[in-house]
């Protein structure tokens, strides 16, 4: 299948997505790789408001160390809400 896909890779993605739908994860040479099929679809999980993330486990344990940042501060402080417009310009 690999061989298939190299001969036209664009033309395969758009097949793999007919097939599986506008979000599939695909195996290339042990990297993971999920593919997002429309511009609507990429916006809406690139939407930092969308999304929290959870601080527990290892993850308190180093905040307590560390403090508030980027993956220790939780979703309502001010230094999430500068670090994810930080990210934003890069992206």
């Amino acid at each position: 299948m690999l061989t298939r896909l190299a001969l036209n890779f664009p033309a395969s993605l758009w097949r793999l997505h007919d097939i599986y739908g506008p979000i599939f994860k695909l195996n290339l040479a042990g990297r993971v790789v999920v593919v997002i099929g429309s511009y609507d679809l990429v916006n809406e999980v690139c939407d930092p408001n969308r999304f929290e993330k959870k601080i527990d486990g290892n993850l308190k344990e180093v905040r307590m160390l560390a403090e508030d940042g980027l993956f220790t501060a939780y979703n309502d402080e001010p230094v999430r809400t500068i670090s994810v417009s930080q990210l934003n310009k890069l992206c």
